[in-house]
């Protein structure tokens, strides 16, 4: 006889197994990521968000290196006394309770469902760590915010300014779907910018100062759906960092200067986002993340002589997948340990 959940219940819960346990939030470090469901959509290519995204001046050189420096940080993070034990020696509790489980039904369908699964298999337990190794009275993070909530505005003013980049993105949305359009990327991207020109950032870490309110940025992340990252359009454009300071190396970065852009489709868009958002807010740290990669950008130029208002003509790169290692320069690592290991060494950067 079938068994079920109580009383008047006809849920048949008989061929019903029990999940493994789930890792630890060290553990998980040490794992790939779920294999979540991709849906159906194919590659596609995506228009340059507003007006000011739109006018950014992206690297032309990015100079790719290994993810394995990034996951020696996070394996030092991870093995340090403070993150395994509290102050009586004990194992912490935050850093040793176990993580969600695998949800094997879960489907990343649009960007909302990529930022829902990085919020619980990454982002939490990332958080952890940082908390323990950096106390929250020293940083915070944002989601869905725009400069105008950045900036030293009047709690009033802030509000208007989101409700009126609301409005706006129900009303493309609304309009879009009206003359048949799905709201594809395209049709979204268009809704970075709200009506003022403010950028809106789908997550940044800041400093937090002592009057509460949000300091220096530390790292932003820019989300994408599943699919609509693709090496071929970004390989024009991609060098080995190892040949940076090589008189061959100079000699390729130079005549990728002097030539058209090779970022082609997406990669431009979205190197366009990224770059913009780094000159934006100062900081050197972004990334675009899809599930299926980790676009880890230093701009390393940003503020250099001759290069005002943009993030520069050349940028580090640190492309991470968590599949067999396919082309030159995207990696096979461990996404939620390269991410850490992003994060730390942007927070060293502001931090010491």
């Amino acid at each position: 006889m079938a068994s079920t959940s109580g009383p008047g219940s006809k849920i048949d819960r008989s061929n019903s197994v029990t999940p493994p346990t789930p890792p630890t939030v060290i553990e998980c470090f040490q794992k790939k990521l779920p294999e979540l469901k991709r849906g159906n959509e194919k590659h596609h290519s995506v228009g340059a968000s507003g007006t000011t995204t739109k006018q950014a001046v992206v690297p032309k050189v990015l100079w790719c290196g290994s993810q394995i420096p990034l996951e020696e940080a996070a394996d030092r993070a991870l093995n340090n006394e403070r993150v395994l034990t509290d102050r009586s020696g004990k194992p912490r509790i935050t850093t040793n309770r176990h993580i969600a489980s695998d949800l094997k039904s879960m489907a990343l369908e649009s960007e909302e469902d990529v930022v829902f699964a990085f919020n619980l298999y990454i982002m939490e337990p990332i958080t952890e760590i940082l908390k323990v190794l950096y106390p929250e009275t020293m940083w915070t993070f944002s989601s869905e915010c725009t400069d105008a909530r950045l900036m030293k505005v009047s709690p009033t003013q802030a509000f208007e300014d989101e409700n009126k980049a609301t409005q706006k993105k129900k009303r493309k949305t609304t309009d879009g779907m009206a003359s048949g359009s799905k709201g594809d990327d395209k049709h979204n991207d268009a809704t970075k910018e709200d009506s003022t020109g403010n950028l809106r950032y789908d997550m940044i870490f800041h400093e937090l100062l002592a009057s509460g309110e949000k300091g220096r940025t530390i790292a932003v992340i820019e989300f994408k759906k599943p699919n609509q990252v693709r090496y071929r359009d970004f390989a024009g454009a991609l060098l080995s960092i190892k040949e940076k300071e090589t008189p061959s190396g100079k000699a390729e970065a130079q005549k990728l200067k002097d030539n058209t852009k090779k970022l082609r489709g997406n990669a431009d868009s979205y190197t366009k986002q990224v770059c913009k958002y780094a000159s934006q807010r100062g900081c050197h740290h972004a990334a675009l993340f899809n599930w299926g990669h980790l676009l880890m950008y230093d701009f390393f130029q940003l503020g250099k002589p001759g290069l005002e208002g943009t993030a520069g003509d050349e940028a580090d790169l640190i492309w991470v997948h968590e599949g067999a290692m396919t082309e030159e320069y995207d990696r096979s690592g461990l996404i939620r340990k390269a991410m850490l290991g992003w994060l730390l060494n942007a927070f060293k950067d502001l931090f010491g």
